[in-house]
Formats: structure tokens, C-alpha cells, sequence
């Protein structure tokens, strides 16, 4: 049996839409505090492209609930084994995060505001800071020369800036996409229950 649109969105209930309004609401926030806001702990920090990257990952997030939606209606039931890969699939997204942070991302303290500034980086040196810093560590040079984009683009080269982003971003989007995907199994399952449960009181 399959449900309607409208009769999937309202199995998302008070606790699975707020589960599922998680993933939609950090990066939002990351976004409007501040705007461009340095700040990994919502959002990894990906420089300019954040905004882009930003809208980027809800756009995928809205397109994973009707993906859920088409897959559950196309399967005869709805396993829990299901339910159990995707959040199998989250974790790993999630634990990928880690490796991923303490290799591209460095948390600069600024001592006269009292604040810190989280900057991604890249992997590979530039010929200029192999010359002038290469006996500075990460925080060191961009604490000398500044955590702007300009000053990362002299220290790091725009291959390995670019790639490590991409892969903060692309771990991050898959971690909440996976994450939502079990919510809205979770939300199609309690639908297609109470669809049923209205047929059969019908008949």
C-alpha cells in the first residue's frame, strides 16, 4: 500500500519533525550568527563558498525527503534493516569528521577580543611558505600572517584548500542526509500505519 504526499508529511509527528528540522536548522543558524561566521561547531568552516555550500546542503536535505518518500513507496515493506544501514551510514559520515577536522581545520585564538577563529586549510604547503614558515606550525603562520582568505591561499595551495573543503562538506551534507533518511522512514512507517488503520476501520 502506498500513501499519499500529504499523508507521509504528517507522520512527521511533533518528535520526528523536530528530529528532522536538526539538519535544516544548524547550518541556518551557523549562517545568520554572524553571517560567514568562522565558527565549526554547526557548520564546518569552508571560507567563501559557505553560504553556497550552505544552501547547497539543504537543498540536498529537501530532496532526500522526497527520495524517502519514492523508495518507501516503491518497496512492499519497509525493513528494519533499513533503518538500521542508514544510521550505520550516519555514524560513519559522523566519525569521518574527526580525521577530517584535526587534518583541515585550525582553531586560531584571537587574545584582545578574547574569541577564537576556526579557518579550513589545505594539505599541501605553498613554495612561499616552505621558504618563509617551514619551521612554523599551522596555527603559528596564521597566527603571523592572518586567518583571511588571501593570507591561507599564500600558505596552502588551491588544490589541497579546495579538496579538503570539499571533503569537510561533503562528509557533513552525507552525515545529515543519512540522518534525515531514518527520520523519514521512521515518518513514512507511523503514515502507513495510520493509513492502514483508517482502511481498516472503514471496511
Amino acid at each position: 500500500m502506498k500513501i499519499t504526499l500529504t499523508q507521509y508529511l504528517k507522520g512527521f509527528t511533533v518528535l520526528r519533525g523536530g528530529l528532522a528540522a536538526i539538519p535544516f536548522i544548524l547550518p541556518l543558524i551557523h549562517l545568520v550568527d554572524g553571517y560567514f561566521s568562522e565558527d565549526d561547531r554547526l557548520y564546518p568552516p569552508l571560507g567563501p563558498i559557505q553560504p553556497l555550500a550552505i544552501a547547497g546542503t539543504i537543498t540536498l536535505l529537501l530532496v532526500t525527503i522526497l527520495v524517502a518518500y519514492e523508495v518507501c513507496g516503491s518497496i512492499a515493506r519497509i525493513r528494519g534493516s533499513v533503518s538500521l544501514m542508514l544510521t550505520l551510514a550516519a555514524l560513519v559520515c559522523f566519525v569521518s569528521l574527526f580525521p577530517l577536522y584535526s587534518k583541515y581545520v585550525r582553531v586560531i585564538p584571537n587574545r584582545v577580543l578574547g574569541t577564537e577563529v576556526h579557518v579550513s586549510i589545505g594539505s599541501t604547503r605553498t613554495e612561499f611558505a616552505q621558504k618563509y614558515f617551514s619551521d612554523k606550525s599551522d596555527e603559528e603562520k596564521l597566527h603571523i600572517r592572518g586567518t583571511e582568505e588571501e593570507q591561507i591561499r599564500k600558505l596552502w595551495t588551491d588544490d589541497s584548500v579546495w579538496k579538503g573543503r570539499a571533503a569537510l562538506c561533503l562528509a557533513y551534507t552525507l552525515m545529515a542526509c543519512f540522518f534525515l533518511s531514518v527520520v523519514c522512514v521512521s515518518a513514512y512507517r507511523h503514515a502507513l500505519q495510520e493509513a492502514t488503520s483508517v482502511k481498516t476501520v472503514e471496511a
